[in-house]
């Protein structure tokens, strides 16, 4: 599951400057992967459920991020609906600030 979130977000991202984002994108992982470790050593005196309910975290407020995330433009193309795609398009554009033509 890690490289699914990379991969939708360099779709969603104009090319130039795209790999600035990945790389930004991988060393956050990289640091969450420190961070882990780092609460797995303070937290080695309790039990492994502790250690996993704290490790859930994250993923609890990313699923309530959800909601603010766009379908993938190309993945409503190849089924054909496109009126979503463009919606979905024109959505990111107008949270970066772009308008479409």
């Amino acid at each position: 599951g890690g490289d699914i979130a990379p991969s939708l977000l360099m779709e969603l991202l104009p090319a130039h400057g795209r790999e600035k984002w990945l790389i930004v994108t991988y060393a956050f992982w990289s640091i969450g992967v420190v961070c882990q470790c780092i609460v797995a050593f303070a937290l080695h005196t309790f039990s492994w459920r502790v250690l996993t309910a704290v490790s859930v975290l994250p993923y609890v407020v990313c699923v309530f991020m959800l909601r603010w995330c766009v379908e993938s433009p190309k993945q409503l193309l190849l089924l054909g609906r496109a009126d979503e795609a463009t919606h979905a398009v024109r959505t990111v554009a107008l949270g970066c600030g772009k308008d479409l033509p």
